[in-house]
């Protein structure tokens, strides 16, 4: 008995959100003229500092040695880079309205932008 194919295997599919335990708290940014950075994503004091923003990325170094560079030098803390974001108190207590059921924090979509180091007024995240 054959089976219906559920989906195309040369299709690609987006992953809705991102598992900071894996990835880290690590964004690579592209702006709208080709430039590419990384930057850390908000989740404690330590990855909110400006040096953890817009590190220029060129090509001449690897991956990893450029995210090495960037956790300046592997001295930021790995509880720190791998550390999950709590914005809502939804382990512990029932939401009052939907909007504050669920966390997109690390949810793949579009919001406005209001950063001083990027002049875009968009953004759009995508985990990888």
């Amino acid at each position: 008995m054959a089976t219906e194919q559920l989906f195309d295997y040369n299709s690609s599919f987006g992953v809705l959100r991102t598992n900071p335990k894996l990835t880290g708290n690590l964004k690579l940014t592209v702006d709208s003229t080709g430039g590419m950075w990384f930057n850390s994503m908000d989740v404690n004091p330590t990855l909110s500092l400006q040096k953890y923003k817009k590190f220029s990325i060129t090509g001449k170094n690897t991956y990893a040695k450029d995210v090495y560079n960037f956790f300046d030098e592997g001295k930021t803390p790995t509880d720190v880079v791998f550390q999950v974001g709590n914005f809502t108190n939804g382990a512990s207590q029932p939401a009052d309205n939907f909007s504050s059921q669920y966390d997109f924090f690390y949810g793949s979509g579009a919001s406005t932008l209001i950063d001083r180091n990027y002049t875009e007024n968009f953004r759009y995240f995508q985990p990888l």
